[in-house]
């Protein structure tokens, strides 16, 4: 069988999408934070004013090994790209092993999620969303096998998933509240296996306790305050006077339809038009629970913050397992075909569009707030060689 799956995908797309990315890795000026965590890489520490540590030391990783490069950093985005696919692969194939493909293609070509914040845009999103998929792989292995063992795994990932970004924890307690609401799963509140891997998730996100503790938890209030609509700097918004529900417009107009909108207009209109049976499987019903989760837990903090896009990325890949599993089910083959025809062309232009390397540094240097990365960002990283194009 894994023979056979090989085959599979040495014919699928993969190798020209891996081989297209790669060249517009050599190419693409990244985006202001990549930078930004890069000089996190050359100052290693246990976590930072506005985030976890982890994206600097994979970046510290790629770096040694490729160079300090721009390719090094689109690279990792690209890697972070294909080790995500591969788990949309893995939790597809639980249900059916005939959409795995599909849904990891997808998952690949999806402009308004993948190309826009994880290969175009190096930042902890990625890493977030690459914990944020082995967790819920683990859990279905979990539901599927009731393998204690695999506890101890959750509670690794769950360590690895706060070291990567702060809001990995809504995640973690939709976990926790799905296993209450379903009865045939509270049975894992018993388990000493959960307490134990608790404590080892909170015994790797311990540097980054100790680091808030020696700084008056100023990461922590940062991540409290600062998207709120009456301070938000970085986004160019200070609108104190906001209405609670211009907040939840926005969030539902541009976070949520913005980025996900075909993806929801398909399940809506299965909705509507099949009868869909979630309770006798446990992994849609997983998918569903946490999708829902995700949209409720933002829309809730909408009237008062401001949700970027980026935010609901984790959403886009439930919704895309989603999307994929009901493809096959209904046979809309033909409606994914043109689906990913019409993603290619965007994200083509995507990538295309960071190939503009003048304009990409003008307005990066025009709209970043940060003072490591100025309006001499140009001389700093490319000229002073601080990161060359190349190794």
């Amino acid at each position: 069988m894994q023979n056979v799956n090989l085959m599979k995908l040495a014919k699928s797309p993969y190798i020209a999408f891996i081989l297209v990315v790669t060249i517009f890795c050599f190419y693409m000026f990244p985006c202001v934070d990549s930078f930004y965590y890069f000089d996190w890489s050359q100052n290693l520490q246990l976590s930072y004013y506005d985030g976890p540590p982890l994206i600097a030391y994979t970046i510290k990783l790629i770096t040694f090994i490729f160079g300090n490069s721009v390719f090094s950093l689109n690279f990792l985005g690209l890697i972070f790209a294909l080790i995500s696919a591969c788990l949309i692969f893995k939790i597809s194939e639980l249900w059916n092993n005939q959409s795995g493909k599909l849904a990891s293609l997808l998952w690949l070509v999806y402009p308004f999620g993948v190309i826009r914040f994880v290969i175009t845009n190096v930042t902890y999103d990625g890493l977030e969303c690459i914990f944020n998929l082995a967790i819920i792989y683990t859990v279905c292995l979990y539901l599927k096998t009731q393998n204690n063992r695999l506890i101890y795994l959750i509670g690794i990932l769950a360590g690895f998933l706060l070291l990567s970004k702060y809001s990995g924890v809504i995640l973690l307690i939709s976990l926790i509240l799905f296993f209450i609401v379903n009865k045939e799963y509270r049975g894992i509140f018993k388990k000493h296996q959960l307490y134990l891997s608790i404590l080892i998730c909170l015994i790797m996100f311990s540097p980054v306790i100790i680091w808030n503790y020696q700084h008056d938890w100023i990461s922590f209030k940062y991540q409290l305050t600062t998207h709120l609509w009456s301070t938000d700097q970085y986004h160019n918004i200070h609108e104190p006077h906001k209405k609670w529900w211009q907040g939840i417009l926005f969030y539902v107009w541009s976070a949520f339809f913005g980025s996900e909108n075909i993806l929801i207009l398909f399940l809506a209109y299965l909705f509507f038009k099949k009868k869909l049976v979630i309770h006798q499987d446990p992994y849609l019903k997983l998918l569903i629970w946490l999708s829902i989760s995700f949209g409720i837990f933002w829309l809730f903090l909408s009237p008062f913050a401001h949700v970027s896009l980026s935010y609901t990325l984790p959403l886009t890949n439930m919704l895309i397992l989603l999307v994929s599993y009901f493809i096959v089910k209904y046979r809309y083959i033909k409606f994914y075909n043109i689906l990913v025809i019409i993603f290619i062309i965007i994200s083509l232009s995507i990538l295309v569009g960071k190939c503009s390397i003048k304009k990409a540094l003008k307005q990066a240097c025009y709209q970043t707030t940060y003072n490591s990365f100025n309006s001499n960002c140009y001389n700093s990283y490319i000229s002073n060689q601080k990161l060359k194009w190349y190794r």
